[in-house]
């Protein structure tokens, strides 16, 4: 399998077909399988926004998470 260049500070969103398996198949790979973007960060990014914020962007209360953290949720509609 041909492996995908990576170029820092560029990113390109494609939709998953047959074309592009290839690549997606690369990024699975470099993360053993498991991944939610191509670097590997700490989780705290996944908390920065307020209740509010997610809120009104049409998130709803899900449940708590710790001392000052919730779950927050939506539903995306296919495309």
């Amino acid at each position: 399998m041909a492996k995908t260049k990576v170029v820092p500070g560029e990113l390109t969103v494609r939709p998953l077909t047959p074309e592009t398996w290839a690549a997606f198949a690369d990024l699975a790979d470099r993360h053993n399988g498991v991944f939610f973007i191509d670097k590997q960060i700490t989780a705290s990014f996944l908390y920065n926004g307020t209740r509010s914020l997610f809120e009104q962007a049409g998130f709803a209360y899900s449940r708590p998470k710790g001392k000052n953290h919730c779950v927050m949720s939506t539903t995306v509609s296919p495309a």
